[in-house]
């Protein structure tokens, strides 16, 4: 089995999935998916849940070394 290489491997969580098409090819058995990605505003929550996991590492890198 072959997988093919996704070409936006970057794609972080600032997008959301306007629409999605699938293909599938019968003979060969393969799925293909393409999907329309609209940009995303990021929530208040998301700048806490940032800044809550930045301070949770901070603090467990400042108890490792003490």
């Amino acid at each position: 089995m072959s997988l093919a290489r996704s070409p936006n491997e970057g794609v972080n969580s600032d997008f959301r999935v306007l629409s999605a098409e699938y293909k599938v090819d019968g003979k060969t058995q393969m799925l293909e998916v393409t999907l329309d990605l609209g940009r995303e505003k990021p929530l208040l929550a998301d700048y806490v849940y940032a800044l809550r996991s930045k301070t949770d590492r901070l603090s467990r890198t400042k108890t490792s070394k003490n």
